[in-house]
């Protein structure tokens, strides 16, 4: 299953986007 390490990395950089955007948000 050489899918299952880019599904993760996948759902980890949406969490680093989200979290980037609420960070820029907040320093708005």
């Amino acid at each position: 299953m050489p899918t299952y390490p880019y599904l993760y990395a996948d759902e980890l950089m949406d969490v680093l986007k989200k979290k980037h955007a609420s960070g820029t948000y907040k320093s708005l």
